[in-house]
């Protein structure tokens, strides 16, 4: 694929809806016609086929024929990351908006962020503005906040608010939000503002390459403006990579986690260290699921393992939930069964499902 060159393009549209596609021919013409039903004109529509091995290309080179403003891009499979990088070297936008391609974006989706993305009183101006987004699971329909707070605008005196709602979706108060802050859906970015930093996913990282990304972009945003509103539809997809089995899920997280400590320690980000903790000792019943070995001397040497074990003896409870409480004090006294048992009913109904 000819994504050679990171020389800065003029904005000759208003947004990029970028689309990396792979293996998604039932569900991508649905959500490109859900960004054609935006009443948007001047918009680029940029499909990135990350290798797809059915008929994804094909569909996305019909949307090309039917719609000039869809341009698509071919590569092989190497990730949504660097299918993500690939397109935004290729952008037009003043804006760029991610789209997974198997989501959609709902009615009036960029009228709504693009209105928000203009410069507050004060004259802050939006590096980074924010929706919130319709989860459906099934026949379920929910809607998520992403940030809690009714503010519309925060700066970088707010810095430490967004990452932690970025990283784990933590309040201040220590509960937990029912949003996806560290997704990278939802909301849109201006174009310039990630190429001055250089700012790109991680394509080292095999998982969670959108919280870490959205670490460094909401670390550097001047300002980023949250509408408050519904603008995407998030699907659960039961075969996604977050939870069909994966024998190396354990490698992964443990990249991902190294490269968060990372960020904490060059970026001055030491107030993350306990919500940093907390996503540890979340993600230990996944993680142990996703492995496969589903007997509890499995669960025990997981949470033994760093730095889980270190989340576990150093996080700091007393803001939590109760039952988050409760778990990490036996956890804390090698009183493994309760979680473990939980964990290996959640598995068992998944596969029920």
């Amino acid at each position: 694929m000819a994504a050679n060159s990171d020389a800065p393009r003029e904005n000759d549209a208003r947004v990029t809806v970028l689309i990396p596609a792979y293996n998604v021919e039932d569900s991508l013409r649905e959500g490109v016609e859900s960004i054609f039903d935006q009443g948007v004109s001047d918009i680029q529509v940029l499909i990135v086929d990350d290798g797809s091995t059915d008929g994804t290309l094909e569909v996305a080179r019909s949307l090309a024929a039917q719609d000039t403003r869809v341009t698509v891009l071919h590569q092989e499979n190497a990730g949504a990351a660097a299918a993500r990088n690939a397109g935004v070297l290729q952008a037009r936008g003043e804006w760029i908006c991610f789209v997974d391609a198997d989501d959609r974006l709902l009615p009036g989706a960029l009228h709504t962020l693009l209105a928000c993305a203009a410069p507050s009183p004060q004259g802050c101006v939006p590096d980074i503005v924010v929706g919130d987004f319709v989860e459906v699971d099934g026949p379920s329909r929910r809607v998520r906040v992403n940030f809690s707070s009714e503010r519309t605008y925060f700066g970088h005196d707010d810095r430490a608010y967004l990452l932690n709602m970025v990283l784990s979706n933590i309040e201040p108060d220590g509960s937990r939000g029912s949003g996806l802050a560290g997704a990278v859906w939802a909301r849109i970015y201006r174009r310039a503002f990630l190429v001055e930093h250089g700012l790109m996913s991680d394509v080292a990282l095999r998982r969670s390459q959108d919280i870490a990304f959205n670490l460094h972009c909401f670390d550097l945003a001047t300002c980023v403006a949250c509408c408050h509103e519904p603008v995407y539809e998030y699907r659960i997809n039961s075969a996604s990579a977050t939870r069909r089995h994966d024998p190396e899920s354990l490698k992964k997280t443990l990249v991902y986690y190294a490269a968060v400590q990372r960020f904490m320690e060059e970026h001055d980000a030491e107030f993350l260290r306990n919500t940093f903790y907390m996503a540890c000792v979340d993600c230990i019943p996944p993680i142990w699921r996703q492995m496969g070995d589903e007997d509890k001397r499995s669960f025990v040497e997981l949470c033994q393992t760093e730095p889980f074990a270190t989340a576990i003896r150093d996080i700091d409870d007393k803001p939590l939930d109760t039952k988050t409480r409760i778990e990490i004090a036996l956890l804390r006294r090698h009183i493994y069964f309760p979680l473990y048992w939980y964990a290996k009913r959640t598995l068992l109904r998944a596969r029920r499902a």
